[in-house]
């Protein structure tokens, strides 16, 4: 669904371009490891989106300034552009998607969704017995 709202919208990009948009919206400038993480993406994945994001000058590699070895990736202005036109369609599919939720209905489905997030990259695979 958002996919077909960025597109009547003309957006170029993806829902995966979309993730990775956010993700580097959000925290600025972080390793293509840390967006990995942060969008819940492999490596490869991520490095493949990369790619295509920079080639439509939407991402910027440019040298860690922690790790001589590695790049950090942050959006170009215009890759912030394209992010504030893609929230726009972001919002009334989440709205749409959520609508019938009270706010704290929601609050409390967000918190078991970060629950379940962090116990699955914890590693703890304990299944409760209910």
């Amino acid at each position: 669904m958002l996919g077909q709202l960025f597109e009547m919208a003309s957006v170029d990009l993806t829902v995966d371009q979309w993730v990775l948009i956010e993700r580097l919206y959000v925290n600025r400038k972080v390793s293509q490891n840390q967006l990995a993480f942060l969008s819940a993406k492999d490596e490869g994945t991520t490095t493949r989106i990369l790619d295509l994001l920079c080639k439509k000058d939407f991402t910027i590699r440019v040298p860690s300034s922690t790790d001589r070895r590695s790049f950090d990736v942050e959006l170009t202005s215009k890759g912030r552009a394209v992010f504030k036109m893609a929230q726009k369609e972001a919002i009334e599919v989440r709205k749409k998607g959520f609508g019938r939720l009270s706010d704290l209905e929601y609050s409390k489905f967000c918190e078991m969704l970060d629950k379940v997030y962090e116990d699955l990259n914890s590693g703890n695979h304990q299944i409760a017995a209910h």
